[in-house]
């Protein structure tokens, strides 16, 4: 019995060990892609500290563990270099002329859409898949469709969606009410993580600019709202996007988005129309 828990224990430990140096690794090959040699030794190097590979040596184990040493040690002395580098070759491509990009240019730029999308999916889960699927076309008829209530993490929708509850009458059983939709966007500010605005920037960086409608139903007495948050998930040609705020510990990373948007122009990426769907009584807390 010991024995079989043990062998599942390791089972367990080296598919997280994969499962976290997969991603590493593939930073790693976008790194070469892109050109950024700092990023690409130290995201290789990395992965292969956590791959379950080349561990029956008798110095093996502690080849791996003075390799993490080493990597540690030199992020913390160059700890704005791979940031510099992406912010450097990003700045690069933006003032190339579409026309002269190279295939390796496209691939450094749909690498990128992949990091991002793959690096936020757990700060930023909505935009990552939202960001995921751009790599996937999609006929211009469609309409994903989301089933999820974070955006009522955002206080601008909170507050819509009391203003429409509180104008409801109280109503006879089975009758329907309309919110009329209604477009905004959020301003930039909205747009940089924090810990203070983090909830807002997760709705801002899936949604904006997004068009709430909603459907109030009555039953049992209470009011069923029924929201859909449509958003259009495409790259503006104009827009900049801050991932990471400048701190003591890193520099500033901005991305603009006319970089994407070229590769919609080519077919590389594929812009589509999405909607976040979700179902809230009345009397919800969250809407208080």
């Amino acid at each position: 019995m010991k024995e079989s828990k043990g062998r599942t224990v390791t089972i367990v430990l080296r598919v997280v060990r994969v499962l976290v140096a997969v991603p590493i690794l593939l930073l790693g090959v976008w790194g070469i892609i892109l050109h950024a040699p700092f990023l690409a030794v130290v995201a290789i190097l990395g992965s292969l500290v956590f791959l379950p590979v080349l561990e029956r040596g008798r110095f093996i184990p502690k080849a791996k563990i003075g390799l993490a040493f080493l990597i540690l040690a030199s992020l913390a002395v160059s700890r704005f270099e791979p940031i510099r580098e992406v912010n450097d070759r990003i700045a690069v491509l933006a003032a190339k002329e579409a026309r002269v990009w190279t295939i390796r240019d496209r691939l450094s730029v749909w690498g990128l859409n992949v990091v991002m999308g793959v690096c936020g999916c757990i700060p930023f889960p909505e935009v990552s898949q939202e960001t995921l699927l751009m790599t996937f076309p999609h006929r211009p008829s469609d309409t994903l469709i989301f089933k999820s209530d974070f955006a009522l993490s955002s206080r601008k929708i909170r507050t819509m969606l009391r203003d429409f509850c509180r104008s409801l009458p109280e109503g006879s059983e089975g009758e329907i009410r309309n919110l009329n939709p209604v477009t905004f966007s959020w301003p930039p500010e909205d747009f940089v993580p924090s810990l203070q605005g983090y909830h807002e920037a997760r709705c801002a960086l899936a949604l904006n600019p997004v068009t709430v409608s909603a459907v109030a139903t009555r039953s049992g007495g209470r009011w069923r709202i029924e929201a859909t948050c449509a958003v259009a998930v495409k790259y503006d040609d104009e827009a900049k996007v801050t991932l990471i705020p400048k701190t003591p510990l890193t520099p500033r990373l901005t991305i603009h988005e006319r970089l994407f948007s070229v590769l919609q122009e080519v077919g590389w990426l594929h812009p589509y129309a999405a909607a976040w769907r979700f179902s809230i009584g009345s009397t919800d807390s969250r809407l208080k």
